[in-house]
């Protein structure tokens, strides 16, 4: 009860503020540019944003692959059209990255320790 009534002013606060109405628009811009970025590089993605004192910092795109026949001025350039279409601010930063699988044969541990390390564990 006493938690409830401590989170109570703090609800009325972002409520008043516009907090989660900044939330909501941030959310849907986001997915906005999302579905356009997979229409235009034929590529999934994943958009992020970051606001910092009010002001939008950057926008991180992340695709699930590297776009097939495109390099990456292209990729950037169209990426950069789509966020720069669907926000009337424009970001400090543009960052633009890429979530690759290992390659073939790679091992899946972040760190291989020397062969003498692993014949002393036994």
């Amino acid at each position: 009860m006493k938690k409830t009534l401590l989170l109570f002013p703090l609800a009325l606060a972002l409520f008043g503020c516009g907090g989660v109405e900044t939330l909501k628009q941030g959310l849907a811009q986001s997915q906005a540019i999302s579905t356009d970025l997979k229409k235009a590089l034929a590529t999934d993605n994943l958009v992020s944003m970051n606001w910092h004192n009010g002001a939008l910092s950057n926008v991180t795109v992340t695709f699930n692959a590297i776009p097939k026949e495109k390099n990456l001025d292209d990729i950037y350039h169209r990426a950069s059209a789509v966020v720069a279409a669907h926000l009337s601010e424009r970001p400090q930063q543009l960052v633009i990255a890429f979530a690759l699988p290992p390659a073939p044969g790679e091992a899946k541990t972040l760190v291989a320790l020397p062969k003498e390390a692993n014949a002393d564990k036994g």
